[in-house]
């Protein structure tokens, strides 16, 4: 049996570090952070004009991780100055809710690149539709709803 000789615990010698070189390093951590980030948000995430009185933000859904939401977060009021209500609804208990703060658009998933499908609901119908949104070449947003075979396209324009 061969045993090995311990050795004697020799001084290392100590690194120098330089302020300049772990300030680079961080720089560079910091810029592929940030372009990860870019990469993860979805080029539809944002503020979207749909008219020139309405604005529907899309963002990760509240309720359901992976999708995508859109919430209306401006609508035109009424002559008098009151807030539109969500009265075309088909659920009663709903009638009585002000349009500013609903989701109308629901459960977009990505289905190829800068394509997703999911719901939308129309306030001035009560209804809701299938929905596929598309980022134009133009950066428009192309929203298509579709009922029973029978759709129209909508064009948001970003809202700045």
């Amino acid at each position: 049996m061969k045993v090995l000789a311990k050795t004697a615990d020799r001084a290392r010698p100590r690194r120098v570090i330089s302020w300049r070189g772990v300030a680079a390093q961080a720089a560079a951590t910091a810029v592929v952070l940030m372009a990860s980030a870019a990469r993860a948000a979805a080029p539809i995430q944002g503020d979207w004009a749909a008219t020139s009185e309405v604005i529907v933000h899309i963002g990760p859904c509240a309720h359901a991780a992976g999708q995508l939401c859109g919430t209306i977060t401006a609508w035109p009021r009424d002559i008098d100055g009151r807030a539109w209500l969500d009265d075309n609804n088909p659920d009663a208990r709903l009638r009585i809710r002000p349009l500013v703060g609903v989701e109308a658009i629901r459960g977009l998933r990505e289905t190829g690149p800068g394509k997703w499908s999911g719901h939308a609901y129309n306030p001035e119908d009560g209804r809701t539709y299938d929905a596929t949104l598309e980022i134009a070449p133009n950066g428009m947003l192309d929203v298509q709803d579709c009922l029973l075979k029978r759709c129209i396209t909508l064009h948001w324009r970003p809202f700045r």
